[in-house]
């Protein structure tokens, strides 16, 4: 496994990031259809099944328009949160969702990709990729980056 280079090509990236800039105010509708109506009750489920506390640090990698992130904060009063997506139009589609949330949240867009994410190591408490890793370049890099 290590060394092991499993995911997208450049050129499959570029495509799926091409594809992705392009469903950004459909983003929801494009989740539901590839997965076949459970995207919503997936992330639900996640984020019934996270260890959430008052406080903690949480990195959504890949956020998208920020739909998880959103569900994450809606179970909390305060937490930190780092949205990572390498595309600037989810980055400010998360932005525009989450700015108006209830509770004492520091919100933290940053444009990056998984295999090189600029946070300290150790730093984060809780690490959700949703619907996301699947798009990865280096799938195994983007484990060891978690």
């Amino acid at each position: 496994m290590k060394g092991e280079r499993r995911g997208l090509s450049q050129d499959e990236w570029i495509d799926v990031i091409d594809a992705l800039e392009r469903t950004v105010r459909r983003y929801e509708l494009v989740n539901k259809v590839i997965s076949l109506g459970y995207s919503s009750r997936m992330r639900k489920v996640l984020a019934d099944m996270a260890f959430l506390e008052d406080g903690m640090v949480i990195l959504d990698a890949g956020c998208g328009p920020g739909l998880m992130s959103e569900l994450l904060l809606s179970k909390l009063n305060k937490a930190k949160l780092y949205c990572l997506d390498p595309i600037p139009s989810m980055l400010k589609a998360a932005f525009d969702r989450l700015k108006l949330m209830k509770g004492e949240f520091s919100l933290n867009f940053i444009q990056g990709i998984f295999e090189q994410i600029p946070l300290r190591s150790e730093s984060i408490d809780l690490v959700v990729a949703s619907y996301s890793l699947r798009d990865s370049m280096d799938f195994y890099g983007a484990l060891e980056e978690f």
